[in-house]
């Protein structure tokens, strides 16, 4: 009998502001393995944005509190797999 067991979904989910220089490497090595990427934008002021948008993540901003784990809270929030 077949399985019908799925592979687990998985969303790769980073926290960043002004990081232009390694964010489409950082999403390019994960691409192959995950399901979804999202990026909470602490307020960027370069092309982290742009970046990331043209490299398939979903992309939302958030006003930085000095509260890490608010902002992982945040981004979570826009997760929607099992495996974050």
């Amino acid at each position: 009998m077949p399985s019908t067991r799925h592979a687990p979904r998985l969303t790769l989910v980073v926290i960043a502001r002004n990081e232009a220089a390694l964010i489409g490497g950082c999403l390019q090595s994960a691409r192959a393995v995950v399901d979804a990427m999202i990026l909470l934008d602490t307020g960027s002021c370069d092309e982290t944005v742009a970046i990331a948008t043209a490299a398939g993540a979903k992309v939302y901003p958030f006003t930085w509190s000095d509260d890490f784990a608010a902002a992982r809270n945040a981004a979570l929030a826009h997760s929607h797999t099992p495996g974050t």
